[in-house]
């Protein structure tokens, strides 16, 4: 009998003790969450802070695609096969411009 209460004791803590580890586990795993956050944010203000530099702004495409293109221009339009008409008067659509050979052109957003 005395080994049978033995071994319940024993297993009792081996019991705790897994469930301590464990707990310890949750919080590792949180603190590389939150370390994966903080570095992803770290990342984007970055990559930001790049694209200033280089007068870039980043666009998404009507494919989801993101490009980045010089960030001189008001209108951004493309023809959905990596071909960009950028400018910036409010008034012009290629889609009545017949020199640009009468192609479906998308008014693409820069990303904010």
């Amino acid at each position: 009998m005395q080994n049978l209460i033995g071994a319940l004791n024993v297993s009792g803590f081996i019991l705790s003790e897994y469930d301590f580890v464990d707990h310890e586990f949750d919080i590792l795993r949180a603190d590389f969450r939150d370390l994966f956050r903080v570095s992803a944010a770290s990342d984007r203000i970055q990559e930001q802070y790049v694209d200033t530099i280089r007068e870039e702004t980043p666009y998404t495409t009507p494919s989801g695609e993101t490009i980045k293109l010089p960030s001189f221009y008001d209108q951004v339009y493309t023809d959905g096969n990596s071909t960009y008409i950028l400018n910036s008067d409010a008034l012009y659509n290629p889609n009545t411009d017949s020199t640009v050979n009468n192609v479906n052109w998308d008014r693409i957003e820069a990303q904010r």
